[in-house]
């Protein structure tokens, strides 16, 4: 989800990816998938993996996933 948000408008071709391998009942990725994915999306790993490691990020997911 952290990674939904960091890629904004990006988000559709990553959200395909990450769900099908996964389907939509599954939680956390390995770091090893979730390269994976990036690569088949064509999203950039390392930026990736930093954006979804800055603390705003993490802050929206929060009231994105909290009802």
């Amino acid at each position: 989800m952290r990674g939904c948000i960091w890629l904004a408008k990006d988000m559709v071709p990553f959200a395909r990816a990450y769900l099908k391998p996964i389907g939509v009942a599954t939680g956390h990725l390995k770091d090893e998938v979730l390269t994976e994915i990036c690569k088949g999306a064509g999203v950039d790993g390392q930026k990736f993996f930093a954006g979804i490691s800055e603390q705003a990020i993490k802050d929206q997911l929060k009231p994105n996933t909290m009802k």
